[in-house]
């Protein structure tokens, strides 16, 4: 089932599409807007989390010199502060994603825990098709990706920022994702 396209444009020179996935039987729903033409030329700059932005400065020393660092070259005793937002992603050899992790935040804020689950088991198709697409584009650019969200229901809203970075243990093709997101604003 494809998300339905609330929005499609041009700003600023970087093409956009904001989409909502339908509610569930709660009333939750979803906003994404995701910059699919600049996601090759990510700017850390455009980061407001500090927390994202100190995920991002961590994830760019490990690189080094190389396009992306790989999962061995991530130490979580480095970054005990993100711990509970991190959320990483497999990607398997033959198609698809597994959370390796799901954020014990982020399961918390959504009321779905995904650890160990292949991402064809989220609950929700319109949501699950959305986070195909943003880890399908970092897998095929090898960069970060970095969008706004807004999430609600009935009873809470948050909007947040989530960041994708990719991970590549031959400095290349990308094979794990590492993910977090952080509340900008919120309710509830």
């Amino acid at each position: 089932m494809a998300m339905p396209v609330l929005e499609t444009g041009i700003a600023s020179e970087a093409r956009f599409v904001i989409a909502s996935a339908p509610a569930r039987t709660d009333g939750i729903h979803m906003l994404a807007a995701i910059d699919l033409a600049t996601a090759p030329e990510f700017d850390p700059a455009s980061l407001r989390s500090e927390r994202l932005g100190r995920l991002y400065r961590y994830w760019d020393r490990r690189r080094g010199g190389r396009p992306m660092p790989g999962r061995a070259d991530i130490d979580p005793i480095d970054v005990p502060w993100i711990l509970g937002f991190l959320t990483l992603h497999d990607v398997l050899p033959e198609g698809g994603f597994r959370f390796r992790v799901d954020a014990s935040y982020t399961a918390t804020m959504f009321g779905i825990d995904m650890t160990g689950r292949p991402l064809d088991e989220y609950p929700i198709p319109a949501v699950r098709d959305m986070i195909r697409r943003s880890l399908d584009l970092v897998c095929a650019t090898g960069r970060p990706l970095r969008s706004d969200m807004d999430y609600g229901s009935a009873v809470r809203h948050w909007r947040y920022e989530r960041l994708i970075l990719p991970l590549a243990a031959d400095g290349a093709r990308v094979d794990m994702l590492m993910s977090s997101i952080d509340v900008i604003a919120g309710e509830g």
